[in-house]
């Protein structure tokens, strides 16, 4: 999944089940959201993941390489 930092990503649209980059089930990441360690935009009811926040998920997650 190619991450747009611009963009606004829906909860569902960011787990692996859905082919997104969060390993987690859809309960786990509204858990997150709830205890404040996902951020999140809220438009009416809808919740969305800034796309900055998932593509620094990214760059933390990678390995760092050894030279």
């Amino acid at each position: 999944m190619s991450i747009d930092e611009r963009r606004f990503y829906s909860v569902k649209e960011v787990i692996v089940a859905n082919g997104g980059i969060l390993p987690l089930s859809l309960s786990s990441v509204y858990a997150a959201i709830a205890k404040g360690e996902i951020p999140v935009k809220t438009i009416g009811h809808r919740k969305l993941i800034p796309g900055r926040y998932l593509q620094q998920l990214l760059q933390d997650s990678e390995p760092a390489s050894v030279t």
